[in-house]
């Protein structure tokens, strides 16, 4: 388990930006996902890599590129969640933020992106790039007898550009 603490997943439906009321006391908003480091630490600390199926999380984040609160979007399969632009940027619009970061699980252990990993990260920058909120990075963890196996689209070159 990581030594940071996330914020609960926002309401998603709230327009006055509250978090969930489960959210403890010692909870902290300040986590900054400024660096592909800072992203694995934030999906560490949900357990994303030992997870036995496809899970798809949304973060969102202020202007700052801090943790507003974070969506545990799609549990899927054991080699797919699908998710779509509709239910990715909802809370993000509701809730004000500027910017999101995607991520998901591969239970095979391997962070490689897909042919479909990168076709639905595509996707999504557009959408985002049409709604004004920039998805900054996809990141894909997974856990191999070796350890945490991490990628990430933006430090890899290969986030794609809106088009």
């Amino acid at each position: 388990m990581s030594d940071i603490s996330l914020p609960r997943r926002l309401y998603k439906f709230s327009v006055k930006r509250e978090f969930d009321q489960t959210v403890n006391e010692d909870t902290t908003t300040d986590y900054q996902v400024n660096s592909p480091c800072s992203m694995q630490k934030a999906l560490e600390s949900l357990d994303l890599h030992m997870a036995e199926q496809e899970n798809f999380v949304v973060f969102f984040l202020d202007t700052r590129l801090k943790i507003k609160g974070f969506d545990m979007l799609t549990k899927g399969l054991l080699d797919r969640s699908p998710c779509h632009p509709r239910e990715v940027f909802r809370a993000a619009i509701i809730n004000g933020c500027s910017k999101i970061a995607i991520a998901h699980n591969h239970p095979s252990g391997d962070s490689s992106p897909s042919p479909a990993d990168m076709r639905i990260t595509q996707i999504l920058v557009d959408a985002g790039e049409l709604l004004g909120i920039k998805v900054l990075d996809h990141c894909i963890i997974g856990s191999t007898h070796k350890g945490v196996d991490f990628h990430s689209m933006k430090a890899h070159g290969t986030m794609p550009e809106a088009q």
